[in-house]
């Protein structure tokens, strides 16, 4: 072992750092990302014996299934959701510090550090976001290719594609490394991605290789749709990048910019780099959001190193400082704890429905806590509101305070609904969020 690689028992020190730190700030969480009610949901499918149903959902099922098995046992979905997220982005730690001892050494253990609190990497754990599942999944890849191990690589991919497509990049760094040697990641990676495809059409779905590639066309808010390339969208695209790299990694994602160029020759920052040019790509292509940009927290772990590497000692450690510092403040940054309303609203809703109710509208999460099936993750219009919320069965409808046009629904389902007379604390929590609830008369 060189005197600068980290030891085994040092990077399980930082692990268990990184867990503590995303337990905390999980616990000060207050509900679930609004994708993640979807995810949630497929996970409490799972565990009642309904894979049917759960891969009926347009996400892929990698983080569905490993919640699972903890709900199945009685745990909180939201709860045992944040901690299986926990504990895999902290092991995430340990592929991104040897990545950066391949880098630079000298510089790795700090880099290890530094990732460790990238802000929306630690939040993103308590929102229960897939992201840190696919980033540790990930750097699984890209460790095994700087290894020149390509099988294990499209391995690693092929887990990270049964989370989130975006996986399909990832072999772009077998090649730039291993050229045809690196060709062998494809194999275990097309077959995880056939595998999923199969399994969705034996249970009834559609036999598509990117079922979310087709769901986002089908948005309207993409800049690559049904109708072809809206270049507007595209251009707005390019111009929120910068800022949203900014917000995604703050300062670690500085230094990664500086340590690109500096290596930008190697044929590991170009493998690296290539890899990053896909997805970023394919984030342009439908919509810039930071999250999207976390999941690739370990290419910054080849970069970062080499950024503090190339500087003076004294300056270094001031760079570090600033930093921690500034990565702390982020990680505090949390959710509005009024979201906490829409938990305590759903859950009155359940304890009021009979077999048969349901609860209709377009608050995702309080229908989820409520018992039903979240909302599809797309835009809704007033009519398809009012459609749904004419449904056989629909007790209960709740809409958002920031709707527009959520006066007029109301207005049009006066004739069936009328204003819920809520328990004090219900009531506090609908007026906290501004949410309306009807119910039918």
């Amino acid at each position: 072992m060189t005197p600068d690689r980290m030891r085994a028992s040092e990077i399980a020190g930082l692990c268990a750092f990184g867990f503590a730190v995303r337990v905390a700030v999980a616990l000060l969480t207050p509900v679930p990302a609004e994708d993640a009610a979807n995810y949630l949901w497929m996970a409490e499918r799972f565990a009642a014996g309904d894979a049917a149903s759960a891969v009926s959902e347009v996400f892929p099922p990698g983080l569905p299934l490993l919640v699972a098995p903890i709900v199945a046992l009685g745990v909180d979905p939201f709860r045992g959701g944040q901690f299986v997220l926990a504990v895999v982005a902290a092991l995430g730690l340990w592929p991104c510090v040897r990545i950066a001892e391949h880098a630079e050494p000298r510089t790795a253990r700090a880099t290890g550090w530094l990732l460790a609190l990238v802000p929306l990497a630690v939040r993103f754990v308590g929102q229960v976001y897939t992201e840190p599942l696919f980033a540790t999944l990930a750097a699984w890849a890209l460790l095994f290719a700087l290894r020149g191990r390509h099988w294990f690589s499209g391995i690693a991919a092929a887990a990270a594609f049964w989370t989130r497509p975006e996986a399909l990049a990832l072999p772009a760094a077998n090649l730039v490394l291993g050229r045809t040697r690196g060709a062998v990641a494809l194999v275990p990676l097309a077959l995880g991605v056939l595998l999923l495809a199969a399994w969705r059409a034996g249970a009834g779905q559609p036999f598509e290789l990117l079922p979310k590639l087709a769901f986002n066309a089908a948005r309207g808010d993409a800049g690559l749709g049904l109708d072809g390339v809206a270049w507007r969208t595209i251009a707005g695209n390019l111009l929120a990048f910068p800022g949203a790299w900014l917000e995604a990694f703050w300062g670690a994602g500085l230094l990664a910019i500086a340590g690109a160029w500096a290596s930008r020759r190697g044929r590991d920052a170009r493998a690296f780099a290539a890899v990053f040019a896909v997805a970023a790509l394919a984030i342009v292509a439908f919509l810039v959001r930071r999250r999207f940009l976390v999941a690739w927290l370990p290419v910054l772990a080849l970069f970062v190193p080499v950024a503090l590497a190339g500087l003076r000692e004294r300056t270094r450690y001031v760079a570090q400082i600033v930093v921690v510092l500034t990565s702390i403040f982020g990680c505090l940054r949390l959710e509005p704890h009024d979201r906490h309303a829409e938990r305590v609203l759903g859950e009155w809703l359940r304890s009021m429905l009979k077999t048969g109710e349901s609860v209709a509208g377009d608050m995702t999460r309080v229908i989820w806590f409520s018992g039903g099936r979240p909302l599809s993750p797309r835009h809704f219009s007033p009519d398809e509101l009012i459609e749904a919320a004419r449904r056989p069965g629909v007790r209960f409808v709740v809409l958002a305070g920031r709707r527009d046009g959520r006066t007029a629904i109301a207005e049009s389902l006066a004739p069936e609904f009328t204003p819920t007379g809520l328990p004090s604390r219900e009531r506090r929590a609908a007026e906290l969020r501004g949410m309306i609830v009807l119910e039918r008369r």
